[in-house]
């Protein structure tokens, strides 16, 4: 601020000691201290209030946003220029499967896939009974003479 060394300092401090004297140099330097610590309070204040009034706060914001905005396109441009511009695909070229966009009805469940396909003479007399002591009720093959709706429902 004021650009004082330390040399400058003590030829003050000599000078107040030989024209104060020692017995009120502590009592004029706490006057001093106490003022300027007033005045300085009061300078801070007043730019406080200046500072909200002319709402300087949201324009250092808005300053301080648009630089952050200019050095992120600085650096989309420098990546850009390093990595070669991005090409865009042509509409006419067919889009592999794993890079498929989804769509909403890739998402929606319709329900179970298989479809309930009658089983065999065989593959019903293999299929475990689910709870002992249960009527058990099996598909048959119309195909297969052997497999009748009696032998199919079979109690334990």
């Amino acid at each position: 601020m004021f650009d004082i060394g330390f040399t400058e300092i003590i030829l003050i401090a000599v000078v107040s000691l030989v024209v104060i004297g020692p017995k009120r140099l502590p009592e004029t330097v706490r006057f001093l201290g106490y003022w300027v610590g007033k005045l300085r309070r009061t300078v801070q204040g007043a730019r406080q209030d200046m500072e909200r009034e002319f709402g300087l706060d949201e324009i250092r914001r808005e300053l301080y946003n648009e630089e952050l905005l200019g050095r992120m396109e600085d650096e989309r441009k420098q990546i850009e220029r390093r990595l070669g511009s991005p090409t865009a695909p042509t509409v006419d070229a067919p889009t592999p499967a794993n890079l498929k966009i989804p769509t909403e009805e890739d998402f929606i469940d319709d329900g179970p896939d298989e479809v309930d396909t009658p089983l065999s003479h065989d593959q019903a007399a293999n299929m475990p009974d689910p709870e002992p002591h249960a009527t058990t009720e099996v598909k048959t093959d119309s195909n297969c003479p052997a497999a009748t709706k009696d032998s199919a429902n079979k109690t334990l």
